[in-house]
């Protein structure tokens, strides 16, 4: 779709390292369970959308529709990020992922395309 409304590059920000464990950490609720969940879910669908990108930009000249081989580019932090989503309230710990952020961002990895 990216592509169609006149993308020259696309840049996915993924929130975890590459092959980053899944977070382990005390559940004392059932919110907690959902929350643990929801966030492996993401990373998965993330990883495959990222998959199914690089497949379709390979392919980009062989099909029915031909369409424009772009640049795919990924930023991942290089460690985990301290703060949860929950931690919305912990001005320290944004202020440091946020920091973290603009450093994973000064080098981002082409994956596909270029």
């Amino acid at each position: 779709m990216a592509i169609d409304a006149g993308a020259t590059d696309v840049t996915i920000v993924f929130l975890e390292p590459p092959d980053a464990p899944a977070a382990t950490q005390a559940i004392t609720n059932l919110g907690e369970i959902g929350l643990a969940c929801f966030s492996v879910m993401q990373q998965k669908i993330l990883d495959s959308d990222l998959k199914t990108a690089m497949r379709v930009n390979d392919s980009a000249q062989s099909g029915a529709k031909p369409r424009r081989r772009i640049p795919l580019w990924t930023i991942r932090p290089k460690t985990p990020l301290g703060v949860s989503v929950l931690q919305f309230d912990n001005q320290p710990g944004i202020d440091a992922i946020y920091q973290q952020g603009l450093a994973d961002a000064a080098n981002p990895v082409l994956v596909s395309g270029g």
